[in-house]
């Protein structure tokens, strides 16, 4: 836990941009068999079991009307400070589109979005992912 309070300091002290309109970063795409809203709360609860609070906020919104929801982690008070934005969409009633976008900058890499999708596919908060999880 100490090294992600120092990764997060680092990036403050920095002013590192997290992600950027119009550019690209590693991303992850995949339906999961549960709703959008359950597939937000289970992204939420991995943010708050395994970010560091000192150094990163989180924020989001579930938009009912056209069943879509946004999870955002990143650093407070900078410019495009997302380091982590999850993107769920209803398909169905009970199953959802998930969308994964980090920063790639630091500990915020391929493995955290594996983390992020282990949490959501399972159901149970997973801080870093083994490097054996594939992701689309």
């Amino acid at each position: 836990m100490r090294s992600l309070v120092a990764v997060g300091l680092v990036l403050l002290m920095s002013g590192c941009a997290g992600i950027e309109p119009g550019k690209s970063y590693p991303s992850d795409t995949f339906i999961v068999p549960i709703t959008y809203q359950e597939a937000y709360r289970r992204a939420e609860a991995q943010s708050r079991d395994c970010a560091p609070p000192v150094t990163l906020s989180t924020s989001g919104n579930v938009y009912i009307d056209n069943r879509t929801a946004v999870l955002r982690i990143g650093t407070p008070n900078i410019p495009n400070g997302d380091l982590i934005r999850v993107e769920t969409r209803a398909i169905s009633d009970d199953e959802a589109k998930v969308s994964i976008t980090v920063a790639n900058k630091g500990i915020f890499d391929r493995e955290q979005m594996r983390a992020i999708r282990q949490s959501i596919e399972s159901g149970r908060s997973v801080c870093r992912a083994s490097k054996d999880v594939s992701i689309g």
